[in-house]
């Protein structure tokens, strides 16, 4: 450059703006903490007069075993819900066994399908069930467990994975 500028400088400086590595950490760390194993996909949860609330679905998996986290995606684009969950339990038993209520009925009208969670994969792509923050009148709002709140400090959540923060 005429400057003097060295044009691989200016590169090195681009590509560290926009480097993944603290969101690659952040997306392990998640990894761990809920290990995909441990996680349930839960299906039909569309249709029916009254929207499911996480609450239910620790209740309805609480037999189970120890819930960790419940997830009801939402989509980004219309802020209604997707018809589906993922419900983390604290070991693989618990896991195993919530598959075992696989069409069962769900208040009333619902049959739940509870199938294991697909890999992420790299993390590209759809069906990644991680979890996001964010979101306009109550969607995308996370529930915390804890004193007065349901399963002693379990991670309620309704979400959809990179919401801006503050709304769509």
């Amino acid at each position: 450059l005429a400057d003097g500028i060295d044009p691989s400088a200016i590169a090195a400086v681009f590509a560290a703006a926009g480097s993944t590595a603290p969101a690659a950490a952040a997306a392990e760390a998640r990894r761990q903490e809920y290990p995909e194993e441990r996680c349930v996909f839960v299906g039909g949860l569309e249709g029916g007069d009254e929207e499911i609330w996480p609450e239910q679905l620790a209740e309805h998996f609480k037999a189970c075993g120890e819930i960790r986290r419940v997830t009801i995606k939402i989509d980004k684009v219309t802020g209604e819900r997707m018809g589906f969950a993922y419900v983390d339990f604290a070991d693989d038993a618990s896991a195993q066994t919530a598959l075992s209520l696989d069409g069962f009925p769900f208040f009333g009208t619902r049959v739940l399908r509870v199938k294991p969670k697909r890999p992420s994969g790299d993390g590209k792509g759809f069906g990644k069930g991680k979890c996001g923050k964010g979101g306009k009148g109550g969607k995308g709002k996370d529930w915390w467990g804890g004193s007065g709140g349901w399963g002693g400090g379990a991670y309620w959540a309704i979400t959809n994975k990179n919401w801006s923060k503050g709304g769509y």
